[in-house]
């Protein structure tokens, strides 16, 4: 049987809470992390043999995974929920496996996100990617790598998903 697995790159802004909708209608309010309302979306029915994965850079990880992450201009910590927590408010029975990368600024580092991100996948799984706070050249690697994987292990894509913040103006 094929696994369900969600794929995402977890940025490092301070983003701001905004309410997600979908084209079928559901809809997560007031959250930070566009992973969150992803995972609470397509992820709802998935099982303990099921996969979230967080790929995260150092900085990410402790800017918006942990709690607390980001501060003000004189220092001050600005209270937050990181995404670890917010996943694991969802009480979803999928488990949430995070992975350290790279910056992913020169050649060798994209190469070595690719093997990354390639070796998480296993034949015939059912794959949804999110790209929206992956730096620049992720989501263009995202394009090569799935049909790679699509060839090579018979996945199939779910879903390649931007959550698009910026229609919100200033």
């Amino acid at each position: 049987m094929s696994r369900k697995i969600f794929l995402s790159f977890l940025g490092t802004n301070n983003y701001e809470p905004c309410t997600y909708y979908s084209p079928d209608g559901f809809e997560k309010l007031d959250t930070r992390f566009l992973e969150a309302a992803l995972v609470e979306w397509r992820c709802s029915h998935c099982t303990k043999d099921d996969l979230v994965v967080i790929f995260l850079t150092q900085e990410a990880r402790k800017k918006n995974w942990e709690n607390d992450g980001h501060g003000t201009n004189n220092n001050d910590m600005i209270k937050c929920k990181g995404l670890r927590q917010c996943l694991e408010d969802l009480s979803l029975s999928v488990p949430v496996q995070t992975v350290d990368i790279c910056d992913g600024k020169s050649e060798a580092e994209i190469w070595d996100i690719f093997d990354q991100v390639y070796s998480i996948l296993e034949s015939q799984d059912q794959v949804t990617m999110d790209i929206t706070h992956a730096f620049r050249s992720i989501p263009m690697l995202a394009i090569v790598l799935l049909n790679y994987a699509k060839a090579l292990k018979q996945v199939s894509i779910s879903g390649i998903h931007y959550g698009a913040f910026e229609v919100l103006g200033s």
